[in-house]
């Protein structure tokens, strides 16, 4: 019971805690199995839901129940003229990040201003429901030229679990000037809920950027996994946004994970291939 599933044959590891594991073909009961495999059951805390897995030894078989997941689309929304004064009130590309009394402008692990990317704020059920509002933060230009591009301390998600506005504040960016060298397009952002049922391995395209759901890898790769029984749940995908001028390289793709029982989060990029 519980630690990790011995599987028959590779599976995509379900969200959620092994319950256990039971070979059907050494029931001593004699129950009425489909076939002589393995059962294994899984629980998400998180949803209270519990699903079951099913592997056959003779045919190799796997079913499973693919859990919908629910994701909101992000479309940003150019907008001329001078940036708004409440800008870090309001779900947005650039302008001004919203902070409170007593924080100070993120610093990258060489002591870099980091650069403001996006924050939206949770006003439709779009993040999970401890996330009041969520920020993401980059380091783009020479100053980080020795960092990989999804190197921890090169980029921040910040959270707020509560949001106390009467001490809103605003923190201008550290480095004077430097700003405009790295500075977004302002550009607001509309939500809108839609139902993301599967898992893919790679989406063929084009790619949105979304809040929730399942990321749409550009090429395969797994979902990070934090080997403490539960996963990380996709927290958003940023595309590079033209509108924006926001490019993660060659029509690139931002994808930021949060586990929510251990507060990590773990970032991955993808670009297209060259032609």
């Amino acid at each position: 019971m519980g630690g990790h599933a011995q599987w028959v044959t590779e599976i995509r590891e379900p969200y959620g805690y092994l319950l256990f594991q039971l070979d059907t073909a050494r029931d001593p009961a004699g129950l009425p199995w489909q076939g002589p495999g393995v059962m294994y059951a899984y629980y998400n805390a998180k949803t209270g839901e519990t699903n079951l897995r099913w592997q056959f030894h003779e045919t190799a078989q796997v079913e499973q129940k693919i859990p919908t997941r629910y994701a909101t689309r992000m479309t940003p929304k150019w907008v001329e003229g001078p940036i708004p004064e409440d800008s870090h009130m309001r779900s947005r590309i650039g302008g001004q990040p919203y902070f409170e009394k007593g924080e100070a402008w993120p610093l990258a692990k060489n002591n870099e201003p980091l650069d403001f990317v996006f924050q939206v704020f949770n006003n439709i059920g779009n993040l999970p429901e401890n996330v009041k509002l969520v920020q993401f933060y980059y380091g783009f230009g020479e100053a980080f030229s020795d960092f990989g591009y999804d190197e921890d301390g090169r980029w921040l998600v910040k959270i707020y679990e509560h949001l106390y506005k009467d001490d809103a504040v605003i923190i201008k960016y550290p480095k004077e000037g430097a700003e405009n060298a790295h500075k977004l397009n302002y550009c607001e952002i509309t939500c809108i809920e839609w139902e993301f049922k599967e898992i893919v391995e790679f989406y063929p395209g084009p790619q949105s950027s979304i809040l929730g759901g399942y990321p749409q890898w550009i090429h395969e790769e797994p979902e990070p996994w934090d080997h403490a029984f539960y996963d990380f749940d996709l927290l958003f995908q940023l595309i590079s946004e033209d509108k924006a001028g926001l490019s993660w390289g060659n029509a690139g793709v931002a994808y930021v994970f949060y586990n929510c029982y251990t507060g990590k989060f773990e970032l991955r990029m993808q670009q297209a291939d060259s032609e």
